[in-house]
C-alpha cells in the first residue's frame, strides 16, 4: 500500500485527510497537537536544474505537473505556489522558446510517529468530507521557478536563436551551470534587433528586490536558499506532502483506485485549454493594433 507525494496544498496539516479523486482537503483525524509530537528529519540540500522548452508538454514534464493538476490549478480549485503558480501561466506561443530554471531547497520533514494513533471515532466521520488519504508527513523549504522567454519576430530568426541555444544549453536539461549567463548575454547581443527577452519568476517564499537581467536572475538562483532561511525560523514554507491511504488505518475502508482513462482525458483537455488560451492571447494582441474605428473603405471591402 504505497504513499503519494505531491505538491503541498493549502491549508493541509499533519493528520488531515485529502481526497485524491476530487483534489480537496478533508477532515482532521489525528489529535490537533500531532505537530508537537512529530518526528523531525533534517535534510538541508538544494537542487537546481534547467531545461530548454518549446511547448507546454515539455514545461509540464520538467515541472512534474500532470494535466489533471494543471487544470485544477488554472481553474483555482486548489491553492498552490511556486511551481503551481507557474502552471497558471503555461500556454503555447508562436516563435517563442523558454529556458526554465527550477531550484528546490529542502530543510526539514515533519512526520507522524508510528506510536501516535488517529482519533478512535474517525471512521464515523462524514464520508463526503473524509477523503481517500491522510497527510503523514510534510517537507519544508522553498521552490523557485524562473523563466527566460525569448521571442523572435519570425520563424527564421527563431530557428537561428534555437540553434545558438542548443549549442550551449542542453535541450534535455540537467544540473545548473553558471556558464549559461555568458551564453545568454552573448545571445542577447547577437539577436537584440530580431528578438525580445523577458524574465519571470515565481517562488514559495518572499523575494527581495526585482530582477531585470540574466545576471540578476543567476544571482537569485545562487542565493535562493538564503531567502528561504529568512522564513519561519529558517525552515521555509511547506513544499511537499506525503499522503497515505486511509485503508492503511482501517482495513475495511474503501480503497482508492485511480481511473487511468480519465487521467488521459484530462491531459488532453489541458492541452486543448492551453491552445484556447494561446489563441485568445493572439487575438487580443491583434485587436490591440487595430484603429479605434474602421474606415468606410474597409467596411465596404
Amino acid at each position: 500500500m504505497g504513499s503519494t507525494v505531491m505538491m503541498y496544498v493549502l491549508p493541509m496539516m499533519l493528520g488531515q485527510t485529502y481526497d485524491l479523486g476530487k483534489d480537496r482537503p478533508g477532515l482532521q483525524i489525528y489529535p490537533t497537537n500531532v505537530n508537537e509530537t512529530a518526528t523531525v528529519i533534517e535534510q538541508y540540500f538544494a537542487d537546481t536544474q534547467y531545461r530548454l522548452v518549446e511547448d507546454t508538454s515539455q514545461v509540464k514534464d520538467f515541472l512534474d505537473v500532470s494535466g489533471k493538476l494543471s487544470l485544477k490549478i488554472k481553474s483555482g480549485l486548489i491553492d498552490v505556489s511556486g511551481e503551481g503558480s507557474y502552471a497558471k501561466k503555461i500556454s503555447s506561443s508562436d516563435n517563442t522558446v523558454q529556458i526554465l530554471i527550477k531550484v528546490h531547497f529542502e530543510t526539514v520533514t515533519y512526520s507522524i510517529p508510528s506510536h501516535v494513533k488517529p482519533l478512535d471515532d474517525w471512521p464515523q466521520f462524514n464520508q463526503d468530507f473524509l477523503g481517500t488519504h491522510y497527510m503523514r508527513s510534510c517537507t519544508m523549504g522553498g521552490d523557485l521557478v524562473a523563466s527566460i522567454e525569448i521571442k523572435a519576430e519570425n520563424k527564421f530568426d527563431m530557428e537561428r536563436i534555437k540553434g545558438a541555444l542548443n549549442a550551449g544549453i542542453a535541450t534535455k536539461g540537467g544540473a545548473f551551470e553558471g556558464s549559461i549567463a555568458a551564453k545568454l548575454e552573448k545571445l542577447r547581443n547577437e539577436t537584440q534587433d530580431s528578438s525580445s527577452m523577458e524574465i519571470n519568476y515565481w517562488a514559495t517564499v518572499p523575494l527581495e528586490g526585482v530582477i531585470y537581467t540574466t545576471q540578476g536572475l543567476l544571482d537569485l538562483v545562487r542565493e535562493f536558499p538564503n531567502h528561504v532561511k529568512k522564513i519561519n525560523n529558517g525552515l521555509g514554507n511547506p513544499l511537499r506532502m506525503e499522503l497515505f491511504p486511509l485503508k492503511s488505518l482501517q482495513s475495511d475502508f474503501k480503497e482508492y483506485l485511480e481511473n487511468g482513462a480519465i487521467g488521459e482525458k484530462l491531459e488532453e483537455m489541458d492541452y486543448q485549454l492551453d491552445d484556447i488560451l494561446a489563441t485568445l492571447k493572439a487575438i487580443a494582441i491583434f485587436v490591440s493594433g487595430l484603429p479605434p474605428e474602421v474606415s468606410r473603405e474597409v467596411k465596404e471591402k
